[in-house]
């Protein structure tokens, strides 16, 4: 399927397992720059995602490195896919 996304650049948060990974896989495959974010990056995050950052997003400190490592290294952000979610409990 085409969705007219190729060459767009997309942040995937929580990519490194689950539903992360499977956007990551997805947007990839439509010829997304995917830049994917996990605290921990699988072998399969590197092999999909163009840029793969090991951040911490439940910090300002942790987002900030996810954009700023987008902007320099693919010029700019397109797609957000925010996929990370805590609760307090």
């Amino acid at each position: 399927m085409d969705l007219r996304l190729a060459d767009k650049t997309a942040v995937v948060t929580g990519a490194g397992r689950g539903i992360g990974l499977a956007v990551t896989k997805a947007l990839a495959n439509e010829g997304v720059r995917v830049v994917g974010a996990a605290r921990t990056l699988s072998p399969e995050l590197k092999q999909f995602a163009a840029v793969a950052v090991s951040a911490d997003l439940s910090t300002r400190e942790g987002a900030e490195a996810v954009v700023a490592e987008a902007v320099s290294a693919l010029g700019g952000v397109d797609i957000v896919v925010n996929n990370v979610g805590a609760g307090d409990t």
